[in-house]
């Protein structure tokens, strides 16, 4: 026994799920937030359909013909039904939903979530203009919270780096995974 029976490549096995997913009939409409929204130099819209009752997501194009008949509603926080037809990617095994109408749902719960903390920030006094100090037009130092090994910092550096000689000072910190909240829980929590 060679033990290739039944065995097949990558992309045979790709092209099978292309044909699987396309084959899905396109008669529901599917509701979620738009989050990731990316409107396209071609006339294509990008984004990320979110679940907000669970962890749940799925790509979307809305390619530039049905964008121009009907792409308006389409804006980070949104709540949106949409109509499609699901199609599978094969050089990057690549699941989306080729949109071809969207209809407003109301608004996302996230974008609900980003209101609220900003009107409590607010009756706060934090964005009262009293509070607001000018920017260095040149600042020497610049402070960065981000992990020491991500490519966030070695972004920031580069840039920094290339418009002069400003000195980034570095506070290592967990930025996402696990430990990350945990970390800002003990940052947070009071010195003795």
């Amino acid at each position: 026994m060679s033990g290739t029976e039944g065995v097949i490549s990558v992309a045979d096995y790709d092209r099978r799920l292309k044909r699987a997913v396309e084959s899905v009939p396109s008669a529901d409409w599917v509701e979620g937030e738009v989050t990731n929204f990316r409107p396209a130099s071609s006339g294509h819209l990008y984004f990320t359909l979110r679940d907000d009752r669970e962890e749940a997501a799925l790509d979307c194009v809305m390619y530039r013909g049905a964008a121009l008949r009907g792409g308006r509603e389409l804006v980070d926080g949104a709540r949106v039904q949409v109509m499609g037809k699901p199609s599978f990617w094969v050089p990057r095994s690549r699941l989306q939903l080729v949109v071809d109408r969207v209809r407003a749902a109301g608004q996302g719960r996230r974008l609900a979530l980003l209101m609220e903390l900003q009107q409590k920030l607010a009756s706060e006094g934090l964005f009262a203009a009293e509070r607001k100090r000018p920017l260095p037009g040149e600042p020497r130092v610049v402070g960065v919270v981000t992990s020491a090994h991500g490519a966030a910092f070695q972004d920031i550096c580069t840039v920094a780096h290339r418009r002069g000689g400003v000195r980034i000072v570095l506070s290592a910190a967990t930025v996402q995974g696990e430990g990350a909240p945990e970390q800002k829980q003990e940052e947070d929590s009071p010195k003795e």
